[in-house]
């Protein structure tokens, strides 16, 4: 017993001492107050954790067992802030919980399903908030700031981690954390955070790494040092109605299935590239709008089947492909293509066409064929062609183009077509 109080005093003095050197130069006042509140253990939580929550007043290191509000500052916390149960709500009221540089502010682990995190600041910890396990979580109205090893740029605002899957991370501020601003890493699944601002942290706003179904809406990022969204080995990522500035989506290795909608990108582009010989697949970008003065807004290179729907793209040029990339663009008239390499880009025709009779009625199961017969999309009951239909292939390197040859079949009727012919909306089929 003598020497396990032994063994923690003196990692006191050494946790002090680190306080001491993290200070600036003339901050001879939080030094004291650092220093105190290590070699003392009041609000640090060295004297060991307890449960609180309720009526019992938490400090550094306890674990909430009943929901509880803050009624003022924690911390300085030489370790971790406060830890959560299962299904209770922590309230922060506003005010902050500081540490020291090491350790997590709020933990949120395998025995934290369902709890809740709100309104709470969290700073000067290795990891503000650690998801890590846990399933159901929420963490809402949190300000996680200034967290991580500033020296070696390590430690985040946000993490998920251990696989936690399945939690809701809303109305967040993460921002000038010392590596990422919130990190996903592997198996951390079908996670939500909606309504974030993420703004200048040291890498990348949020990075994705080895995980499925993860969404980011709503939400604003920022600037930083990479990349604004870094989506690597992870697939079915969803980033939808998000602001990001500055600072370019990036998809590495095998990001396949992602979908980028509705998203408002300026001075910013989304980059495609392979990663340990594996490129992104079936990626589709929809909607929105893409402003990149300094080159192109979709960059591809390597990745297959890449398709830009109704992107609003103003840079020059819209599309660069490199290393045998697939695209495929529709409706974005005017679009220009760069070869930085070999690839292909298809412009398929505009929505809008038409198949329909004598009397102005749609025409249900109108054929539209490609080179060899091969059926490319049928009409709908309202004579409507839902599925994309090749008109102008751009091939690189050379950038050469060309326009495959349709051919129409309905019944014994059928009509060969092209570019002019489909794109005037409306197409007569004798006899219906």
């Amino acid at each position: 017993m003598a020497r396990g109080f032994a063994a923690r005093g003196m990692a006191t003095v050494h946790a002090a001492a680190e306080a001491i050197r993290r200070a600036s130069a003339g901050s001879w006042a939080l030094v004291v107050t650092l220093a105190l509140s290590l070699l003392l253990g009041s609000g640090s939580g060295i004297a060991g954790a307890a449960d609180c929550g309720g009526l019992r007043p938490c400090s550094c290191g306890d674990r909430v067992v009943e929901d509880y509000q803050l009624t003022g500052p924690l911390g300085p916390c030489a370790g971790d802030g406060l830890r959560m149960v299962a299904g209770v709500t922590l309230n922060g009221g506003g005010h902050a919980i500081r540490g020291v540089g090491r350790k997590s502010g709020v933990v949120l682990d395998e025995g934290s399903h369902g709890a809740v995190v709100r309104n709470l600041h969290v700073t000067g910890f290795y990891r503000g908030v650690r998801l890590a396990g846990v399933r159901g979580a929420t963490v809402q109205d949190v300000r996680s700031w200034s967290n991580g090893n500033f020296e070696k740029h390590a430690g985040y605002g946000i993490e998920f981690a251990r696989g936690a899957s399945g939690n809701r991370v809303v109305g967040v501020e993460v921002h000038g954390n010392a590596d990422e601003g919130i990190h996903i890493g592997t198996d951390a699944n079908r996670n939500v955070i909606d309504s974030a601002k993420v703004a200048d942290n040291f890498r990348e706003g949020i990075y994705f790494l080895e995980n499925s179904g993860n969404r980011v809406e709503n939400s604003e990022i920022r600037g930083g040092g990479a990349a604004a969204a870094y989506i690597k080995f992870a697939r079915g990522t969803v980033l939808r109605n998000n602001h990001i500035l500055e600072r370019p989506v990036q998809l590495r290795g095998s990001s396949d299935e992602v979908v980028l909608e509705g998203n408002r990108l300026e001075r910013a582009s989304v980059i495609f590239e392979p990663f340990q010989g594996v490129a992104p697949r079936g990626v589709t970008i929809r909607g929105g709008r893409i402003e990149s003065p300094g080159g192109a807004c979709v960059r591809v290179r390597g990745a297959r089947e890449v398709r830009v729907e109704d992107v609003a793209m103003q840079c020059r040029p819209s599309v660069s492909v490199d290393e045998g990339s697939t695209v495929a663009v529709a409706g974005a008239a005017g679009a220009r293509v760069q070869c930085r390499g070999s690839g292909s880009v298809t412009f398929d025709l505009p929505a809008g066409v038409r198949f329909v009779d004598e009397n102005g009625n749609g025409v249900e199961g109108v054929s539209v064929e490609g080179p060899g017969g091969r059926e490319l999309a049928r009409s709908d009951r309202e004579g409507a062609l839902t599925d994309p239909v090749p008109m102008r292939v751009v091939t690189c390197p050379g950038r050469n183009e060309s326009a495959p040859v349709l051919r129409l079949r309905k019944g014994s009727w059928n009509q060969e077509a092209g570019a002019a012919t489909l794109r005037k909306g409306i197409v007569l089929v004798p006899g219906g």
